[in-house]
């Protein structure tokens, strides 16, 4: 038997066994369980991660943190970066779940290509549906 709570709250029901007895042919057995409210994730991370200034060919890193501000689960299922100067050097691979409250880090590198400004976008995908995909500016 599965407790599988459609709603928070006390939830009661009567489970009722048929049986050939003919002195109680039918038992009825009260059942009862409390359901939990499930939270939702909430990613949060800052708009923009700033490598400030590099040579042609020389590199940098920078940390964007993806944090959970939500009281359920945050699932981070893809993470990916656009601009050919920039790579990530640490993070875990996807997906991954940041608890409620709980933050990964993620560091990244700039490598200049050429001299000028540097722009780039981290996006990612995860099981906040209000945020997802996310998107951070990559400047330098």
């Amino acid at each position: 038997m599965t407790f599988k709570p459609s709603a928070a709250g006390v939830q009661s029901a009567t489970l009722q066994i048929g049986s050939n007895d003919p002195v109680q042919p039918l038992v009825k057995v009260a059942l009862s369980g409390i359901g939990t409210a499930v939270g939702a994730p909430s990613l949060s991370v800052l708009p923009a991660v700033d490598f400030g200034s590099a040579a042609v060919g020389q590199s940098t890193d920078a940390t964007l943190t993806i944090r959970n501000a939500g009281t359920g689960p945050l699932i981070v299922q893809t993470l990916s970066v656009s601009g050919a100067q920039f790579t990530f050097v640490s993070s875990p691979p996807p997906p991954f779940t940041i608890a409620p409250s709980g933050q990964q880090a993620i560091v990244l590198r700039m490598r200049p290509i050429a001299a000028g400004p540097q722009v780039g976008l981290v996006t990612i995908v995860s099981n906040d549906a209000a945020k997802s995909p996310a998107t951070v500016n990559l400047i330098g």
